[in-house]
């Protein structure tokens, strides 16, 4: 199994603080940024071979990761387009390195390490984190589930049957290929400027992409706010970790 980690945009939302880096090399708390986030959790989970597609300071991503992470097996993918295009053409640049199963993800997602290792271990091939305990975003991804499916994932779904999702995605080596002719039709349409998940939903009703339900701490971090949500979560957790420490 290989992870991909779509790391290419301008992280507008985020300025200043990304006037100078990606946001992906943000720091949460204690000079832990979300790409050591990610990749450890990924390591932990003995995943160690990573395609990172970059694009905004995506020579500092691969200064940090190398520096840092030198035990992993990375293919780093540069969308040179980055800021006239959106997650589907990145997707599309890293076609060639996607001949496995994958776990998919944006390089601004923080989650404990007991998430990914849920979503390893289920039976279902493929499958996409849900919290249905969360109050829809407004303009965060959703998905449309009916019968236990997926049927669609967009920021326009709302009603009774949508739960929050991110980004965050187990898939199989079949269905990636799937995933990559769709995204591969929509570029050749000239649509780059569209997320990667148009691509995957014209094609649910071929496949069965399941929710898993999880209600773990995992989120984006797309703007200041989320950045202090993110912050403050994992300051406490820490906090507890050691309180709990001295009393053993």
């Amino acid at each position: 199994m290989k992870a991909l980690i779509l790391s290419a945009g301008k992280c507008s939302r985020l300025m200043p603080l990304t006037s100078t880096k990606h946001k992906c090399l943000i720091d949460i708390y204690d000079s832990t940024k979300i790409i050591d986030i990610e990749l450890e959790n990924l390591k932990k989970c003995g995943i160690n071979d990573v395609i990172i597609v970059t694009g905004h300071f995506g020579f500092k991503i691969k200064e940090y990761v190398e520096k840092k992470f030198p035990e992993f097996n990375v293919i780093y993918v540069e969308n040179k387009d980055y800021a006239s295009t959106n997650c589907i053409y990145s997707l599309w640049l890293a076609r060639e390195y996607l001949d496995d199963d994958i776990i998919y993800m944006t390089g601004d997602i923080i989650m404990d390490i007991s998430v990914l290792q849920e979503i390893l271990k289920a039976k279902d091939e493929n499958i996409i984190f849900v919290n249905k305990e969360l109050e829809l975003p407004e303009k965060d991804f959703k998905a449309r589930i009916q019968d236990g499916v997926v049927k669609k994932i967009s920021e326009d779904v709302f009603g009774p049957d949508a739960s929050f999702c991110l980004p965050l995605i187990k898939l199989s080596k079949k269905v990636v290929s799937n995933w990559l002719e769709k995204a591969d039709e929509l570029i050749k349409d000239g649509k780059v400027d569209v997320y990667e998940t148009e691509a995957l939903n014209g094609i649910l009703e071929e496949i069965q992409l399941k929710p898993i339900y999880l209600t773990d701490f995992a989120m984006e971090v797309d703007d200041h706010k989320d950045l202090a949500i993110a912050r403050a979560r994992l300051t406490e957790n820490k906090r507890r970790k050691h309180q709990s420490v001295l009393k053993n």
